[in-house]
């Protein structure tokens, strides 16, 4: 059981106890070995830039966003940066002097982030001036997701907000509430056909009316173990759902994968799944890394397994991220890069970028890939010979 990435208790958090590495450190799996193989191409380092502190020694997932030929960082002292991602010279940095929690999210000329204090921040995509900051209530694990004219963010008590792009003004507020112990990660709200659709701590989805805020439909998609172990009873989507066209797809920890009837909440198929990581849809099939750093190819209409790759178990890997919809990328807490073929899970190409955690899903932009470390390491590199 990978006891750091939990919440022990949910006033920790309204306290601002939010350093959890190492615990139960002594009770983690060894990582596996790295897997021996022939490699197809070998990626190069173009440039790498420090960013802030990074995650500053916790668990966050403060992932980067790319947009404008530009890569946006944020780190757990409020640092937020901008890059050009060809060079990787700062355009800007500006630091704002709060506890950021969630990683970026830039839309239209906007960068957008959440904060321990409740804050959910709007900076000017050309400069990091702040345009705005709005009062949640509550932390902010979790990004927002931006539309045209709404901001959708997701407390730690389990709550959903939507606010004015354009001013941060309060439109509605939804109260789902959350279970005293929950998982350090948490799902980022999705849209689709006027429909918000959240995740929750409790293994419940949910979708509402993009403009009042109105709940559609409420579906379980796994249910706590009734056992005396607290930790048995996690069922946390921590996963964000994946929209396609009128099926989204959701997993939780300790719980089930589900295919899910985007009108009507209906489960169009399912089975017992574990995973917290993130999943990445291909032409073909669905990618998800599991709770053990399995990663698996589910065919999209059936959820049957087609391959799983199991010789990254333990490395805590990250989400799957696709490259030219021939390869699946995650890194690790060794601060691996990891390249594997999506037709069949063998390995293909390796490279560690530094000795250090790679926590949040890489970014792909055709042959490049961007990430940053949990100590704040930004960086692109290339694999030209894929």
């Amino acid at each position: 059981m990978i006891i750091r990435f939990l919440v022990f208790i949910f006033i920790c958090f309204l306290s601002a106890c939010s350093s959890i590495t190492g615990v139960g450190k002594d009770n983690l799996p060894e990582p596996s070995a790295l897997p021996e193989f022939n490699f197809e191409f070998k990626p190069n380092l173009m440039w790498s830039q420090t960013a802030g502190v990074g995650a500053d020694g916790l668990y966050l997932k403060l992932s980067p966003a790319m947009a404008n030929r530009h890569i946006f960082t944020i780190d757990a002292h409020g640092q937020a940066c901008s890059f050009d991602k060809d060079t990787g010279h700062a355009a800007w940095c500006q630091a704002l002097k709060t506890r950021a929690t969630t990683g970026v999210v830039v839309k239209e000329g906007q960068v957008f982030f959440g904060t321990q204090d409740g804050l959910v921040y709007a900076l000017d995509e050309t400069n990091g001036r702040v345009l705005w900051s709005t009062s949640v209530d509550n932390q902010l694990l979790a990004a927002p997701y931006v539309s045209s004219n709404r901001v959708f963010a997701k407390t730690l008590d389990g709550n959903v907000y939507a606010l004015d792009k354009k001013t941060g003004v309060f439109v509605w507020k939804y109260e789902h509430g959350s279970p005293l112990y929950l998982l350090r990660d948490m799902s980022v709200p999705q849209l689709a056909g006027h429909r918000v659709i959240v995740g929750f701590a409790d293994g419940k989805l949910a979708a509402y009316s993009e403009d009042k805020g109105e709940l559609l439909w409420e579906r379980t998609i796994a249910e706590p173990e009734s056992k005396r172990n607290f930790i048995d009873r996690f069922v946390d989507i921590s996963a964000s759902p994946i929209l396609d066209q009128s099926t989204i797809y959701v997993v939780t920890y300790q719980g089930n994968f589900s295919a899910i009837d985007l009108r009507t909440g209906a489960i169009v198929w399912e089975r017992p799944f574990s995973s917290y990581a993130g999943m990445v849809l291909t032409p073909k099939y669905l990618i998800v890394s599991d709770a053990q750093s399995v990663i698996w190819a589910l065919d999209r209409q059936t959820g049957k397994e087609v391959w799983k790759q199991e010789k990254l178990k333990f490395r805590d890997i990250t989400g799957p991220a696709l490259q030219n919809n021939k390869y699946i990328i995650v890194g690790d807490k060794e601060g691996y890069l990891h390249w594997l073929n999506v037709g069949n899970g063998s390995f293909v190409s390796r490279m560690r970028i530094k000795d250090d955690a790679i926590l949040a899903t890489p970014l792909v932009d055709h042959h490049q890939v961007y990430l940053l470390t949990q100590k704040g390491v930004v960086a692109s590199i290339s694999s030209v010979g894929n």
